[in-house]
């Protein structure tokens, strides 16, 4: 195997030289995916030059990417940007407007919550951005204890909790792309109780690591939206998804789902 990927690899700089592009394998990485319970990998890769690390996880387009796909690097990675950020949100608190504190708080949290969410958001780890999230609404609300409940400071604030953004993520991939997401009516257990007409065509799962895939993920998320919100289409569907999600205010996807029981 390690010989095969090594040609590959190789016949790859090769093309990319002959089309005058440069490779640079200092900056290449090889990264082995398994399960917890399989062995690691000892293949080396010897392109000629160099040989390429094998490491447990990589950067990739700022999203840090690790061997077992629990996000739980990337969520390290962006605990420690937004743990600064929340040093510095209670300084300005002191000194600035409220108003300025919480376009801040959107354009320095939320931004960098927002990218690659539909990907990671299913994670269990992100309980700790949820913290901080809290943390900094407490500091927008001016709440002095910890222990103080702040739900009703997120809707106040209009702000969506963590839980709330992935909803909206995955909805938005559902929209963005509808030819992969087929309704229970044009699937095959074509379901025409009057009750399911808008709902998504759950696929069957056959292994565990598909049954937590972003595509199982949102198709679960769009099926328990009330009925009258999944029958919206465009911006009347978005609009009703956030105003739905501020003033129910998901703590978590268990939560989430259990809102429309």
């Amino acid at each position: 195997m390690g010989n095969v990927i090594a040609t590959t690899i190789k016949n790859v700089i090769s093309w990319f030289k002959n089309l005058n592009l440069k490779t640079n394998v200092s900056k290449t990485k090889m990264l082995h995916f398994r399960n917890y319970n399989a062995q690691k990998s000892d293949i080396v890769i010897d392109t000629g030059d160099s040989i390429i690390e094998s490491v447990p996880y990589a950067k990739f387009l700022g999203i840090v990417i690790d061997e077992h796909l629990n996000w739980k690097k990337h969520i390290e990675m962006l605990v420690n940007r937004l743990s600064s950020f929340c040093y510095a949100l209670r300084s300005l608190s002191y000194i600035s407007t409220n108003r300025a504190c919480l376009q801040s708080y959107f354009a320095f949290f939320q931004s960098r919550v927002l990218y690659g969410l539909a990907v990671w958001g299913g994670s269990v780890h992100i309980e700790n951005i949820f913290l901080l999230q809290k943390r900094c609404v407490r500091i927008l609300a001016g709440l002095k204890s910890n222990r103080e409940s702040c739900r009703e400071s997120f809707i106040k604030l209009k702000i969506h909790t963590i839980t709330a953004l992935y909803v909206i993520e995955l909805c938005k991939l559902i929209k963005r792309y509808p030819a992969k997401f087929l309704s229970r009516v044009q699937g095959p257990s074509n379901r025409l109780n009057e009750k399911f007409k808008y709902d998504l065509e759950v696929p069957q799962s056959r292994t565990a690591t598909y049954s937590r895939s972003v595509k199982l993920a949102a198709i679960k998320v769009f099926n328990n939206l009330p009925e009258e919100l999944k029958a919206l289409q465009g911006t009347k569907f978005f609009n009703g998804l956030k105003e739905y999600l501020l003033v129910n205010c998901p703590y978590s996807i268990n939560e989430f789902c259990n809102l429309n029981k």
